[in-house]
């Protein structure tokens, strides 16, 4: 049996990409992915949203850094990296990312 690690986000960029060059040459780009969800019960409506640290290298770095902006619509997919910090021999600022594999522009997203 094989794993599988896959992440399948659709949302709005809360943050233009920050990007930046690795040492070997390679481009880098960070953003956040807001997604979200509304739920309703009997007395009120409310709304969760969830923001996501998305990573990308090489050409879609590029492509991320040249074309998004703050509050386009993207559909992401890639695997989920859990970082962990140690201290004390505990595990200490856990960190999860989505490392980028595939990347589809949406557009600007609509106001409510």
């Amino acid at each position: 049996m094989t794993d599988l690690n896959k992440v399948t986000l659709l949302g709005t960029l809360s943050i233009d990409p920050i990007s930046r060059k690795m040492p070997s040459g390679s481009a880098y780009a960070r953003f956040t992915l807001v997604t979200g969800y509304t739920w309703k019960d009997a007395k009120k409506i409310g709304r969760v949203e969830d923001g996501h640290t998305i990573v990308a290298f090489g050409k879609l770095a590029e492509i991320a850094a040249q074309y998004l902006k703050k509050g386009d619509r993207v559909y992401v997919e890639g695997r989920l990296k859990t970082w962990k910090g140690r201290e004390s021999g505990q595990a200490r600022n856990v960190r999860n990312e989505v490392l980028l594999t595939n990347l589809i522009m949406l557009g600007k997203a609509s106001k409510p």
